[in-house]
């Protein structure tokens, strides 16, 4: 992943990580909140955009993200961390250009409006 990362942002003194952890669900997974839980699926966004108050730590997947389950959920936590951390409002992906194009005409997929989720 640290060699991804420094192919990926050329010049950008990207450290090393302390620690790598995975895990692989033979029998698929899928990220739930318990019911009556005190806050809702947007504060857990929200709060994951920057959990610990002046550190520089940022939680993205589709667990943190409204849309749980769905890769579109990590893929806006992803985004959403670029532009928190680091400023970046205009990111050189294509994908991530088209998908603002697409957000501003709330598109459907399926039953979901995904102009609907940050």
């Amino acid at each position: 992943m640290h060699r991804a990362l420094r192919r990926l942002f050329p010049g950008v003194d990207i450290p090393t990580p302390l620690e790598s952890v995975y895990k692989y669900w033979e029998e698929g997974f899928m990220h739930h909140q318990r019911a009556g839980t005190h806050v809702t699926s947007f504060e857990v966004f929200d709060w994951a955009k920057r959990p610990f108050s002046g550190q520089e730590l940022f939680l993205v997947g589709e667990a943190y993200h409204p849309l749980r389950g769905w890769i579109e959920g990590a893929r806006r936590t992803a985004r959403n961390a670029l532009r928190e951390g680091w400023g970046l409002d205009e990111v050189d992906d294509l994908e991530f250009k088209q998908e603002d194009e697409l957000s501003e005409k709330h598109v459907h997929y399926g039953n979901i409006d995904w102009s609907l989720f940050p």
